[in-house]
């Protein structure tokens, strides 16, 4: 859209952030459930 002159530079920064920001929290999610998983592991292997 931007090489088509479609949306502007500004736009097209805006757009491009957005999306690296949606990325980011959805890494840190699937990260958070790993954690999780771990600590669960751990905690079976303690109690043992």
């Amino acid at each position: 859209m931007l090489l088509n002159g479609e949306i502007g530079a500004k736009a097209g920064q805006a757009i491009l952030y957005g999306c690296r920001v949606c990325l980011d929290s959805i890494r840190t999610d699937e990260q958070q459930a790993k954690i999780n998983e771990l600590e669960k592991i751990v905690e079976q292997l303690v109690e043992k």
